[in-house]
């Protein structure tokens, strides 16, 4: 499982408390740019509330870890889990997704290589000719309709 969590600290005189949770499951379910949509959100919200340069800082610090998720994650069945805590003088985001280790740390510690190079090239292939995510898929999707 894959967790990541950035503190900030962050200037907050009203003491004003802010914390939200979003969890998405599974990941393969995602067709649009989730990690624009909470980020800006999350940009908006604690725009609301705190100073531009805070919520600026939120919004990139979301996005990146968000977009690490979704694009560096072969295993699509997992959740994708976002936190956002403002407490006191303290900002803390925490991205959790499945494993984002790479193809080559996974090649290298699995049984079988071979099988699993195979496999994965198959499941690949697969995913392909369903017409992928994004604008591809509904591309795809309406020359079916």
């Amino acid at each position: 499982m894959y967790e990541r969590t950035i503190s900030l600290a962050v200037v907050n005189p009203r003491m004003t408390a802010i914390a939200f949770s979003l969890t998405i499951d599974p990941l393969e379910h995602i067709a649009g740019d989730v990690a624009g949509l909470v980020g800006n959100f999350v940009f908006e919200l604690v725009g609301m509330f705190f100073a531009r340069q805070v919520a600026s800082k939120t919004n990139v610090a979301l996005i990146e870890r968000v977009t690490e998720v979704m694009e560096h994650d072969a295993n699509r069945k997992g959740p994708l889990r976002v936190h956002v805590r403002i407490e006191g003088d303290t900002l803390e985001i925490t991205v959790e997704g499945p494993d984002v280790a790479t193809d080559f740390e996974r090649l290298a510690n699995a049984e079988d290589p071979r099988k699993w190079l195979a496999d994965t090239v198959y499941e690949r292939r697969i995913e392909k000719a369903s017409g992928g995510l994004g604008l591809m898929r509904l591309v795809a999707e309406s020359k079916k309709k």
